[in-house]
């Protein structure tokens, strides 16, 4: 098997298990699929934490972004995403 764990997958490996048991291949497969997995959850458990932030805090990075990019551009922010001027 290869790519991403999906539902349809899950299901086929459920069967094949019901049915006697799975290829080393697909133990090995699943248990790879479910270490990603279990790392996404943690990195986006992780920026999670982060939004949770007082809003102050957020709002002066929210700044310190946009003066950024504005000094970057030289001008607006709205140059810097595309936006043409009205």
């Amino acid at each position: 098997m290869d790519g991403h764990l999906t539902s349809h997958h899950l299901e086929i490996l459920r069967r094949s298990l019901a049915c006697g048991g799975l290829p080393n291949d697909q133990v090995a497969w699943v248990l790879a699929e479910a270490g990603r997995l279990l790392e996404e959850r943690d990195q986006a458990h992780a920026l999670i934490i982060e939004l949770v932030q007082p809003m102050a805090d957020v709002r002066a990075l929210l700044n310190e972004l946009h003066a950024l990019l504005v000094t970057e551009r030289g001008g607006s922010l709205g140059r810097y995403l595309g936006d043409t001027p009205k």
